[in-house]
């Protein structure tokens, strides 16, 4: 269980920064900060998602109390803060469930929230404790009826109705706009942070001691779901945050499929980051029915050899990644480990895959694969130019192209593969080794001598690259140059496109998104390679750092894993909230590196068989 005490919880700043979510396995979600003082355009009691389409509603936006005459809502105005709810909270907990306790007249309030799995709906139980009479409960509704990007404003009309069900209540109709609530994290962000909400009027209802309240916030026609069936279901997994925030990603697709929320709240389902992120959001968490599922679902989308680097909201998938395609190659090898299924992957999967190669051997030049500016996973672009083109034989592409043709060639056991393999290797130990700096190019043809962690993977993958020396010297130069308590930076320090701080209006932020600001799901890399190369001796700061990633568990979305980090101490966690693969390599890193599940690139049994 983790925990926030009242010296957090009643400094409204502090309240503030920090943020909790609970997921409905569809791609909803309920969430706000721990004050519940909406700080961003995607906070909300209810945000609903589709199975079928990547975008999300924000339908109601917020559900403020008022218990024995105490208000306890609590919202930014310009100039105020109004109610001042924040100032009653007597606790918040997170385990299964999100949970406050508030201190009323009379006794205390407990409020849980609640996402039912699979279903568009929101559960908000209200319990009175240590009372010896009941309380009058008054709940007004916020709605706002809108896409998760936009922002409502009282001239765009009041939005859709609701439903709404509060047991045996009675509702006082009084509709109203209340104008101007401003998100501080909009602010931040250089984007609109002032929104006007509408509310049709106010529920009232009387709390008995000892007894729960269900109040029940529905898109769905017959909404089936419960506290108690959602309690049960999270009961494997519920004693462990990261097993909790693994679960969060992992939803429904239409035709029985199952897909991957790249991070929470913004993006949806991304082929690079699910690939990456499945090892350890379903084979370290045994769930590898899922895995199937996601993985026959991506196999589905494959086109030309490439996998979709995204299912946009509004549109057609996007083919503009040549990585994701052989991180899924990376995922069918880790899972055919896991589970020893050889029918689904050989029979199923490895067409589709020798597809691929095949299909990329179009782009091959030298024995090395070539992408396209913008093809590799430091894509961000400013004004339509990019940041980090990358155009070339980029690092961590070649060293996924030969695990993609070793996993390849012993599926099928080719020979032919196997010695296309080869000489992939070769040249890459030709090109990409820069002597006078003791690391890997990131890019060559043309030669790029940018220090990035991207080199890590030439170490990492199931089928290394670099070995001895010159693995150690990759290690040492990265550890020296990248290397923070909670991931790598994107770029050395001391080039003079180091960017500290991922701050600031969009310009701003993209500008810095791949040069020095801190990625974690980089901790899986570096520690696989470290563990690889050092053995037994890496052992301790692979602990630390984990260590390091759980005391963040509590420092800004309570529970789960930041996208990013400063680049510069002391590292504030920035972006998405919650991200799958910073949640999925730690977990990873855990399950194979540190309980005993050896990645060792040499699987003799299934490289040979």
């Amino acid at each position: 269980m983790l925990t926030v005490g009242t010296d957090v919880l009643r400094d409204f700043e502090r309240a503030t920064a920090l943020e909790w979510i609970e997921t409905n396995g569809l791609g909803g979600w309920s969430s706000s900060s721990v004050c519940f003082a909406n700080t961003r355009r995607y906070h909300g009691m209810l945000v609903t998602a589709s199975r079928s389409r990547a975008e999300r509603t924000v339908v109601v936006a917020k559900l403020d109390e008022t218990a024995a005459g105490l208000e306890l809502g609590c919202n930014r105005f310009p100039g105020a803060v109004h109610p001042r709810g924040f100032e009653a909270l007597a606790g918040f907990a997170r385990a299964a469930f999100p949970v406050w306790e508030y201190a009323v007249p009379g006794g205390r309030l407990r409020k849980t929230v609640v996402c039912p799995n699979g279903e568009n709906t929101t559960i908000v139980r209200y319990e009175l404790l240590d009372a010896r009479s009941p309380i009058e409960l008054r709940l007004r509704p916020f709605l706002a009826g809108r896409d998760s990007h936009w922002l409502l404003h009282r001239h765009d009309g009041p939005p859709p109705a609701v439903q709404i069900a509060v047991p045996g209540a009675r509702f006082e109709t009084a509709p109203d706009w209340y104008d101007r609530f401003e998100y501080d994290r909009e602010r931040e962000r250089g984007l609109d942070f002032q929104e006007d909400l509408y509310t049709p009027g106010v529920y009232v209802t009387t709390l008995v001691p000892g007894a729960a309240l269900d109040v029940v916030l529905t898109a769905e026609a017959r909404p089936r779901g419960s506290i108690d069936a959602e309690r049960a279901r999270r009961e494997a997994f519920a004693a462990d945050p990261l097993l909790l925030a693994a679960d969060q990603f992992l939803i429904d697709r239409d035709r029985d499929g199952r897909g991957v929320i790249a991070g929470y709240h913004w993006f949806a389902e991304w082929g690079r980051d699910s690939m990456i992120a499945l090892p350890g959001l379903c084979l370290a968490t045994r769930r590898f029915g899922d895995a199937k599922r996601i993985l026959r679902r991506w196999l589905g989308a494959m086109r030309d050899g490439r996998i979709p680097n995204r299912f946009v909201e509004h549109g057609e998938p996007e083919y503009n990644s040549i990585d994701a395609g052989l991180w899924l190659f990376i995922a069918l090898w880790k899972y055919l480990k896991a589970t020893g299924d050889h029918a689904f992957v050989r029979s199923e999967a490895l067409p589709r895959m020798l597809q691929s190669i095949a299909a990329l051997q179009r782009d091959v030049d030298g024995d090395l694969l070539r992408s396209r500016a913008q093809e590799t996973w430091m894509d961000a672009r400013v004004d339509g130019v990019a940041i980090t083109p990358r155009e070339g034989n980029a690092v961590e592409v070649n060293a996924l192209w030969y695990n993609a043709l070793r996993i390849a060639a012993a599926l099928a056991d080719d020979a032919g593969l196997l010695q296309h393999a080869d000489r992939t290797r070769a040249a890459f130990r030709e090109r990409f080794w820069n002597a006078a700096a003791g690391c890997c190019l990131d890019v060559v043809d043309p030669d790029d001598a940018s220090v990035r962690p991207n080199q890590l993977l030439a170490i990492s993958l199931p089928f290394a690259l670099l070995r001895g020396e010159r693995a150690e010297s990759v290690l040492r130069v990265c550890e020296s140059k990248l290397l923070t308590p909670v991931g790598l930076r994107t770029l050395d320090p001391s080039d003079p496109r180091y960017r500290g701080r991922i701050e600031g209006d969009p310009r701003q932020r993209d500008s810095a998104y791949h040069q020095g600001t801190v990625w974690p799901w980089l901790l899986g890399p570096y520690i696989s390679a470290a563990l690889r190369v050092r053995g037994a001796a890496a052992r301790a700061q692979a602990v630390e750092l984990m260590v390091n990633i759980r005391l963040h568990l509590g420092q800004a979305a309570v529970g789960t894993i930041s996208e990013v980090f400063d680049g510069d101490a002391p590292h504030v966690p920035r972006g998405c909230i919650a991200q799958a693969w910073s949640v999925g390599e730690v977990l990873r890193v855990i399950e194979e590196e540190l309980h005993g599940r050896e990645e060792d690139g040499t699987d003799q049994r299934l490289a040979h068989r």
